[in-house]
């Protein structure tokens, strides 16, 4: 059954990846390196890049778009406090990027992601508004990520820079919601795979509090044995002939290898660099992990921002080389709020996002908010992980506001420690762990009544050949959840009569959805009660109507989804052909007015209407699929299902949404 949780979305995904822009960095700006040779432009999305080893189905679509985010002026920077000027320069152009997804059953998602210092919440909020509005994409399937690259612009306002950060701020915001239409408007036919490779550049930065007072490296910082979390995520998109498009990768360190005054996108920038240039056509996005207590070492200077960018993209080349596993499966996506509370009670508790993206299968991306320590991605790894599937947790994600301290971190105290309550942690990993238990028992079955006469019940052909059998097939590959589909097709039946088995039929089975096909026995002059014919149809058409618009009301004020469906038309070959109206009028003279009386109530009633009866008229072959003239065979029911499959993969994920 489907539960109708408003926080949940299957749907598409959108990722927007920024830099965060908070906490001051302790470490002050550096000595100016030289501005080597311009770093290569960013290929066009799309085009032809290497190809990669292809999964058997092209069950995903998938779309890229890029867009240049360097300031036009020299803003003042983000990320250390100690600089006391704007930007001189730019040593690499910053970007935005988006990857949408579709899967099979019409469910989006968007990954876009930004070389900026963070995501404001402000950003989110305004850029998932106006994505759900224009492109109709729930914010549950918006992943704003950051790169967290302290060589980018700093868009908070601040005193007397107020009008280029709010400038720069309104920019952004366009730039974004234009970049995820672009991406979705890209959708085309693709394959998608994942791996994971390990990249060893990143240290904890703190220092180590098990060493006693007296020992020589108490009071020093990195810790070379603190906690790292060195793995490398990957999801490589290829398209149908398996060239690669797009790469998305994942690392937790801190982007501060450079402290100087150029825009850059610091090592995170050269590793996408790298990659599109050894891949030519590939678009290469960085998703920045739980890095608030992980810095790069060595650092400061251009050539080691390289060396870790060469690092990382080496590492991702290799989860690309080592047996990648093909993603198959739906998209699933959840966002939720709790509240930390601060050590001062009198301190308004802090609005948090979590947020679980399930694609595929296989691939479980966990996004938190602002700068999170390591402690949480390789806790949350270590719960949910069930390997060769991989748990994908990013910190900068959908907000940024300072530090986010694990329970080991607060009671150490120290820099990336504010004074939140006890139990910080608890909340953050609950969260996600209930998201992602409710996420997997939308495993649960799609319950669908098919409600109609003797077409529906499958007169004619075997059990496996019915449209019915055939949709719940192809639904359940597409959907990647069971679908269960109930046979509530009567021979010789009308809607007439059929509405007095509603309840039994129906009703009492709750179904998350019902289709209704009915109108050939109704238009016809055949009575069964004689086993002869009438000069008038069976039903009235205003009865037929009156019927139909019954049963939609009844199971619309049950919130269950109704799909009609006109009827298929007659052919010559119906035993009863020969009779004076049909051949004064056609075979379908009357069959045709009842199709047209569903589609009537569809449109009065809004609930989504397949036109079987227009389809096959509009085959030339029509006579080859009606042995009898009347009941389809299974070249027929193949038709009928072809119809359903599309339409209802769409509906069921609208109500998943």
């Amino acid at each position: 059954m489907i539960a109708p949780l408003a926080r949940w979305s299957f749907c598409m995904l959108l990722i927007v990846h920024a830099l965060p822009l908070w906490a001051s960095e302790q470490v002050p700006p550096g000595p100016e390196p030289a501005k080597p040779a311009a770093a290569a432009e960013v290929p066009a999305a799309g085009a032809e890049g290497k190809k990669t080893g292809s999964s058997p189905l092209l069950d995903w679509r998938a779309g890229v778009a890029v867009t240049k985010i360097t300031p036009d002026t020299l803003m003042w920077m983000a990320g250390y406090a100690a600089r006391k000027k704007p930007a001189e320069g730019t040593l690499q152009d910053l970007y935005a990027k988006a990857l949408a997804l579709e899967d099979e059953g019409g469910r989006r998602a968007v990954i876009v992601t930004l070389d900026l210092i963070g995501v404001l919440t402000t950003i989110r909020e305004a850029v998932e508004k106006q994505v759900e509005e224009q492109y109709g994409l729930p914010p549950a399937c918006l992943l704003l990520n950051a790169s967290h690259t302290h060589c980018g612009p700093e868009y908070r306002e601040r005193a007397g820079r107020e009008e280029e950060a709010s400038n720069y701020h309104q920019f952004l915001q366009e730039a974004l919601v234009k970049l995820v239409g672009e991406a979705l408007a890209d959708l085309q036919p693709a394959r998608l795979s994942y791996g994971q490779a390990r990249a060893g550049f990143a240290m904890n930065r703190r220092r180590n509090y098990e060493l006693p007072e007296d020992d020589v490296n108490a009071r020093k910082a990195p810790n070379p044995y603190g906690p790292v979390d060195h793995d490398v995520p990957v999801l490589c998109v290829a398209d149908a002939e398996g060239n690669q498009r797009a790469v998305l990768f994942g690392y937790a360190c801190h982007n501060t290898t450079l402290q100087f005054f150029q825009f850059c996108g610091d090592y995170a920038g050269f590793a996408q660099e790298y990659l599109q240039a050894d891949h030519p056509g590939i678009t290469a996005m960085f998703v920045m992990g739980c890095s608030a207590d992980q810095n790069p070492y060595p650092r400061s200077t251009v050539e080691l921002a390289e060396k870790h960018g060469r690092s990382l993209a080496t590492a991702v080349e290799a989860a690309l080389f080592a047996h990648p596993r093909p993603l198959h499966g739906s998209i699933r996506c959840a966002l939720e709020y709790v509240d930390l509370p601060w050590a001062d009670e009198a301190r308004e508790a802090r609005r948090y996002p979590v947020q679980v993206m399930r694609l595929g299968d296989d691939v479980t991306l966990i996004a938190l908010a602002s700068e999170v320590v390591v402690d949480y991605s390789l806790r949350l790894k270590r719960e949910l992980g069930r390997p060769p599937a991989i748990v994908w947790v990013a910190g900068y994600s959908n907000g940024y506001f300072g530090y986010i301290p694990s329970e080991r971190v607060l009671a150490e105290g120290g820099y990336e420690a504010p004074a939140y309550a006890p139990g910080i942690e608890e909340t953050i990993i609950g969260k996600a762990v209930q998201l992602n238990r409710e996420m997997e028992s939308m495993n649960e079955a799609v319950r669908i009544v098919m409600f109609g006469d003797s077409i529906t019940n499958g007169a004619g052909v075997t059990e496996a050949e019915t449209f019915r059998e055939v949709s719940r097939t192809e639904l359940t590959e597409r959907l990647g959840r069971p679908v269960e589909v109930i046979n509530a097709g009567v021979n010789g039946d009308v809607a007439t009569l059929a509405g007095k088995r509603l309840d039994e039929d129906v009703l009492d089975r709750k179904p998350d959805l019902v289709t209704i096909m009915f109108g050939g026995n109704e238009a016809g002059f055949y009575r069964p009660e004689t086993n002869g014919f009438a000069e008038t149809p069976r039903v009235a058409r205003d009865e037929f109507k009156a019927a139909l618009g019954a049963m939609v009301d009844r199971l619309q004020a049950a919130r269950i989804t109704v799909v009609l469906m006109t009827c298929p038309p007659m052919t010559e070959r119906y035993w009863g052909a020969d009779l004076k109206p049909y051949q004064e009028h056609g075979i379908n003279f009357l069959v045709k007015d009842y199709a047209q009386t569903m589609r009537d109530v569809a449109a009065e009633k809004q609930v989504e209407l397949i036109d079987v009866y227009d389809t096959f008229q509009q085959d030339g072959n029509k006579l080859d699929y009606f042995p009898d003239g009347l009941h389809p065979n299974a070249r027929g029911h193949q038709i009928i299902a072809d119809l359903l499959v599309p339409r209802l993969s769409q509906i069921v994920g609208r109500q998943e949404q």
